[in-house]
């Protein structure tokens, strides 16, 4: 049999229209108290499951309905202490109030240990926390034990008939020292203890302890009693026959084993491209494609398959989310351990950009569910506008080469240039350069406009510009060999790099270098470094030769 456990705040994936398809598999809900009673109600019509539900210290709005008589202590707020004896709102939103009460569930059947038999489930609940101020619904250590003791008789009879005492006890506050903290408001109960040693309920279920870290212990084995705080939500299996904490490590040590293993393997096949096994960064992504507007998506079920890169974690994954490295071993086993307690975790961030998405936080969940191969996750998704779509399964050199192909199209399509000049070969290895293209021809145009009267059309600077300007640095290119020089560049780039090169030096020395003159000192400069050695090393052969010649 499985619970819902929830309580303490408003969780996105239990408030959510997957809700019904998410916890389809789950027999009953158990509140733990200060949620509004809206959201009860959402999860009572959602989910159509026995609700039982207890009273925290906050959201005490509908509190009278079920205390007809006021709090022990004076100064509680007047407009949420007025009684409403005249009807009785039991029920009233769908869930059942079991504040100091103790209830048999026909509905919820658990196999009896020792009979092997079917039962009801007995529960027990408690409302309120430790008093910290004169606030509704807190108590002193005595207070609480006197409403504990309210409970007993029922316990006595469940003992009886069922041969024990109790399954699940319903509160808000947790026992003392047990996942309470040191502050007055979420100090624990003395007496929960003395409960637990004497009534031992399989389950303690309690909120009122956030939890802000998912490190944070949220489940405690103390005598034959299991403790869970059941902020945000908790799913609890109470079937018997479940895997052991030594199994599930052991579970867990080994599927990170397997993943770290598959990055390392992963690392051996691509040793001689090592890009192409590295996971994507989304900085170098968003220089790629400069995306202009951001827009907030919601919440989504996004498909793991088009998660292809991390905002901040790009360096500890490689290219298909395997860890590399030992020290995400412990949070990725803890995320591991929640999947096979089949625990819903919250929600990844995302980003979605050219139509694939990048981690904002999430690394080790997506991590974790691509190594066990879930089809879909949820995720909370900010959308950069883009016009370039991604392929998921590309790397950053075939994006890149992506992006360049869609600059040239634009380019080619806007100016007319190919129509022009009937030249198609203006082709980068990096991206960002047709730009810089396009304002050289404005420039080239501005410096032609000087000398006329009438502003020459844009074609017509175009084709000027590629006969005077690019034509002949190409041919100086051709003539000085600079290609073999520079692998994997194109002519394009050296022109780009050669006019960046010549505009430095005519600022330095003036402008009595000759494009001849800049090609050579560009090669010796940029060039290849094992070209260069091998040049500096005939350039000082001929030099000893010269002076063993002269002596």
């Amino acid at each position: 049999m499985k619970l819902l456990c929830i309580s303490d705040q408003i969780d996105t994936l239990v408030y959510s229209n997957l809700a019904k398809e998410r916890f389809s598999d789950c027999d009953g809900v158990l509140c733990a108290g200060d949620l509004p009673s809206e959201y009860i109600d959402f999860v009572v019509s959602t989910l159509n499951k026995p609700t039982y539900f207890i009273f925290g210290n906050h959201n005490l709005t509908e509190y009278g309905y079920y205390h007809k008589t006021k709090p022990y202590h004076k100064g509680a707020h007047p407009q949420i202490v007025e009684t409403h004896s005249e009807y009785d709102m039991k029920g009233s939103f769908g869930a059942t109030y079991i504040g100091f009460k103790c209830i048999r569930d026909k509905h919820l059947l658990v196999t009896d240990s020792k009979t092997n038999k079917k039962r009801p489930i007995l529960i027990a609940g408690v409302s309120g926390c430790k008093r910290y101020n004169k606030g509704l619904n807190q108590y002193t250590e005595f207070q609480m034990y006197l409403n504990i003791l309210k409970i007993i008789p029922k316990l006595f009879y469940n003992k009886i008939r069922y041969g024990k005492f109790l399954d699940i006890f319903l509160s808000h506050a947790s026992p003392r020292h047990i996942h309470d903290k040191e502050d007055p408001c979420h100090q624990g109960f003395e007496c929960f203890n003395w409960f637990i040693k004497h009534f031992k309920p399989t389950y303690f279920i309690h909120g009122h302890i956030h939890l802000y870290d998912m490190n944070t212990k949220r489940v405690t084995k103390t005598h034959e009693t299991t403790v869970i705080n059941a902020f945000s939500h908790y799913i609890l299996n109470t079937e018997e026959g479940k895997m052991t904490e030594t199994l599930l490590s052991s579970q867990t040590d080994e599927d990170f084993s397997k993943a770290h293993n598959k990055a390392l393997f992963n690392e051996i096949q691509h040793f001689l491209n090592p890009d192409e096994a590295t996971l994507i960064s989304f900085s170098d992504i968003k220089k790629l494609l400069k995306p202009k507007e951001e827009t907030y998506k919601g919440m989504q079920t996004v498909p793991v398959k088009l998660i292809v890169g991390s905002e901040s974690r790009y360096q500890d994954f490689d290219n298909k989310f395997f860890p590399k490295k030992m020290h995400l071993k412990a949070r990725w086993e803890h995320i591991d351990m929640a999947h096979i307690k089949d625990i819903n975790l919250p929600p990844i961030s995302l980003y979605e950009l050219g139509g694939v998405y990048f981690v904002r936080d999430g690394n080790h969940r997506v991590s974790v569910a691509k190594a066990k191969e879930i089809e879909f996750i949820d995720a909370e998704v900010v959308s950069l506008q883009s016009e370039i779509k991604l392929k998921p399964s590309d790397s950053l050199k075939k994006m890149t080469k992506q992006v360049i192909n869609y600059e040239k199209r634009t380019f080619y399509s806007e100016t007319c240039f190919g129509d022009i000049t009937d030249y198609w070969s203006l082709d980068f290895s990096v991206p960002g350069q047709y730009d810089v293209i396009y304002n050289h021809i404005l420039t080239h145009k501005y410096y032609i406009n000087m000398n006329k009267t009438e502003e020459i059309e844009l074609d017509k600077a175009i084709l000027s510009w590629f006969k005077t300007v690019y034509i002949p640095v190409l041919h100086v290119i051709n003539k000085h060999h600079i290609m073999k020089y520079f692998v994997g560049r194109t002519k394009s780039d050296m022109y780009v790099y050669i006019i960046k090169y010549w505009d430095e030096i005519k600022q330095k020395f003036g402008s009595t270098y000759t494009l001849d003159d800049i090609a050579d000192s560009f090669t010796l400069k940029f060039g290849n470094s094992w070209i260069k050695k091998i040049k500096n090393k005939i350039k000082k052969l001929i030099l000893k030769r010269k002076i063993e010649d002269n002596l």
